[in-house]
């Protein structure tokens, strides 16, 4: 059974593999984040490789002097960084804070390995301050009946609607899970078959940080998964796999990964004027949540938020009901 533990032996494998013949440093940072999620490691090695490479200028990663960096070096990649555009659009600051922060840790483990003297990362650019968004976008009731037509009758050429009807059901699934339960797309990415309780109507889930919850799942839900497993069943090797979600490829079946999540997802949003991703799935449920309760306590704890202050975006989200009260509030006076 290719489960959940070797999805992940899978990942850090192919981590391996990248640094292989990379310098015994870079090694040892790589071992030393033995207690982050394979995703993490993935993401903190990409981004430290990409870095390296960069200033490597074309070189060996072993022709680097760790010594030779300095904080004149870090804050020029930054600014070149920051010119970078992706997808049609310019690096966020987020971004660009979470980069400094993961050199930072890069640089202070370096340190404390004594493969540096000084830490560069002591005198260069701070982390900018990244200010929490006061709203949060989410879909309306028109963008959602055009994602679910676009789910009905496929999207693209012939041959594209084709073979997307082979996967109708888990499609529509990687839409409905999120905004029924508002799991993120690497808890969604992960649900296993042995995951699910038919019967009571429950789903494990490993949320941020290998937190396990089981969340309740509204039978609509449960029934489109009976639809999706009878149809998984076709597929020649599914049988091998405990995955829910996944994909036919020329060397046989695979789970479905973040990214290949994150490509239908967007697909599915043609005919909106922008392109949809799986946590704007997860806002919708919190947003849907607190108009419908008014609790923020509740959308937290749903949602899984470490604190509620996280949540308040969601209650401002409201601006139309606010005026409609104070309109409501004028018209009773006069």
């Amino acid at each position: 059974m290719n489960g959940r533990f070797e999805h992940k032996i899978d990942i850090e494998e192919r981590i391996e593999k990248r640094i292989e013949d990379s310098p015994k440093w870079l090694k040892e940072y790589y071992y030393s984040m033995a207690n982050n999620t394979a995703a993490t490691k993935r993401k903190y090695i990409s981004d430290m490789l990409m870095f390296l490479e960069c200033i490597a200028n074309n070189e060996e990663l072993s022709s680097i002097d760790l010594n030779s960096i300095t904080s004149g070096t870090i804050n020029q990649y930054f600014t070149e960084r920051k010119k970078q555009v992706v997808n049609g659009k310019p690096i966020s600051e987020s971004t660009i804070a979470t980069q400094i922060s993961e050199l930072k840790n890069f640089f202070d483990f370096l340190q404390k390995s004594e493969y540096i003297r000084e830490n560069p990362m002591d005198n260069a650019v701070g982390r900018p301050s990244v200010p929490m968004k006061t709203e949060v976008s989410y879909l309306t009731r028109e963008e959602l009946s055009v994602i679910m037509k676009n789910l009905k009758n496929g999207v693209g050429s012939h041959r594209a609607r084709s073979r997307q009807g082979k996967y109708r059901s888990r499609d529509k699934l990687l839409f409905l899970l999120p905004l029924s339960i508002g799991c993120r797309v690497s808890a969604l990415d992960e649900i296993n078959i042995s995951d699910i309780d038919f019967e009571n109507k429950r789903i494990k889930i490993i949320d941020k940080g290998n937190k396990y919850s089981e969340q309740y799942v509204p039978q609509e839900i449960i029934d489109l998964i009976k639809q999706w497993c009878e149809e998984r069943n076709q597929i020649p090797g599914a049988d091998k796999l405990d995955a829910l979600f996944i994909s036919k490829k020329k060397e046989g079946c695979t789970r479905l990964s973040v990214s290949a999540v994150q490509s239908i997802i967007a697909k599915f949003s043609y005919g909106l004027d922008r392109t949809i991703s799986p946590h704007e799935l997860r806002r919708t449920f919190g947003t849907t949540v607190y108009r419908k309760t008014g609790d923020i306590l509740l959308s937290s704890q749903l949602l899984g938020h470490s604190s509620p202050t996280v949540t308040r975006r969601y209650a401002s989200v409201d601006k139309d009901k606010a005026e409609r009260v104070k309109d409501g509030i004028i018209k009773n006076i006069l």
